[in-house]
């Protein structure tokens, strides 16, 4: 009898153990086709035009959009709903909109009143298509708007020359001692806009140039710091004669050197 159930125990679990694996292997490749799919699918671009970028608080702001399909570079024609957001510069939504989008275009505006205080607003587009995805999809386009009251106080002055931000950034998030680290590197002025910088030094604690580095049109570059790079390196931008500088991140015992390679030509690096 226990010869009879033991033999019965093992073709049961004999059986039972391919069902599982395939059981797994299924998930497996559910799992893979979604990722798959999830880059494969359609994506909208959204391009928006208002019809100047300074406003006064008894105004609107009359705008046209065009949205387009990502990956052919010919309109959207299936989008139909397209939403509008105001927002001001603490990211509160002061007004939202759902706008008809005909063809691949539309149109709208805002109209604003006398509560509004002067400074930086924002108009965000997207559609509900967009939030299926992680990336944040949407546009967004800076305006301001002055109130006729108070006045517009300095946001109409042009950015500090004084204050420069050197932002340098490891792709890995740390500066890891004994390898090599590419850094990111960006040149923004006060209000984070790009400034007509072509290079970037590299110097080390004697400040001698170790290296200079090429930024492009939208303030940003990159260099790659080998293994075992002392301490005291600056990066060094000069603007109108003054010299700004920013040191290096200090380097960690522990933490994640990441190379992204992003070229679509095979023989980039």
């Amino acid at each position: 009898m226990k010869r009879i159930i033991l033999l019965i125990f093992c073709t049961l679990l004999l059986v039972s153990y391919p069902i599982k694996t395939s059981a797994q292997d299924v998930k497996k490749q559910a799992i893979a086709k979604a990722l798959t799919d999830y880059f494969f699918l359609d994506r909208e671009n959204i391009h928006v035009q208002s019809n100047k970028s300074i406003y006064m608080n008894n105004e609107q702001i009359w705008f046209k959009g065009y949205v387009f399909h990502r990956k052919k570079n010919v309109p959207f024609f299936t989008t139909i709903n397209v939403f509008a957001n105001l927002i001001d510069d603490t990211g509160k939504i002061i007004e939202s909109q759902l706008l008809y989008a005909n063809i691949g275009s539309f149109t709208g505006n805002f109209k604003l009143n006398n509560t509004l205080k002067s400074g930086k607003y924002y108009l965000q587009f997207y559609t509900n298509w967009m939030n299926n995805f992680i990336e944040d999809e949407s546009v967004v386009n800076e305006i301001t708007i002055v109130n006729t009251t108070k006045g517009a106080g300095n946001i109409l002055a042009g950015p500090d020359p004084s204050k420069i931000n050197i932002d340098l950034k490891p792709e890995g998030g740390t500066m890891l001692s004994e390898t090599a680290n590419i850094v990111g590197i960006s040149i923004s002025d006060c209000n984070h806009h790009p400034l007509p910088v072509k290079s970037v030094d590299v110097t080390d604690v004697n400040r001698q140039v170790i290296q200079t580095i090429q930024i492009n049109k939208l303030g940003y570059g990159r260099i790659t710091l080998p293994a075992h790079s002392g301490v005291g390196y600056k990066a060094v931008v000069t603007i109108d004669g003054v010299k700004h500088d920013q040191v290096f991140p200090a380097q960690q015992l522990k933490g994640v050197a990441l190379e992204v390679n992003n070229f679509s030509a095979p023989d980039k690096r």
